[in-house]
């Protein structure tokens, strides 16, 4: 079967509540992000298999209102993040922190569009 990945840029207009919504949701998986980082570094892992089992399930206790799916975008953010540091084995793993207004990962499990 054949699949085909597409990227698409949208430019939003949004009421002040929308808006306001929408940066809340920015925080949240930014705050989510910032949770796994002390993972990676403990564990000096960047896998994103071996992350999840790591910290999927105290990520969900401590965000309960944050989706299964966005925790899993949160955690697969946090290890492209530290894959591109390209850390080598004697060096110490930096910690990281991401930006409230950092951008959210969607797929298609996370994201829905509808045409008026």
């Amino acid at each position: 079967m054949f699949s085909m990945k597409r990227t698409i840029s949208l430019k939003l207009t949004l009421t002040q509540d929308q808006s306001l919504a929408l940066f809340e949701t920015q925080k949240m998986f930014s705050d989510a992000c910032n949770r796994v980082v002390p993972y990676a570094v403990e564990y000096r892992c960047w896998n994103q298999y071996a992350l999840h089992h790591h910290s999927y399930y105290s990520l969900r206790e401590s965000l309960p209102s944050l989706g299964a799916q966005m925790a899993c975008n949160a955690i697969k953010k946090v290890c492209s993040s530290y894959k591109v540091l390209k850390i080598k084995k004697a060096e110490e793993v930096p910690v990281i922190k991401f930006k409230d207004c950092g951008s959210i990962h969607y797929d298609k499990r996370t994201f829905s569009f509808r045409a008026f």
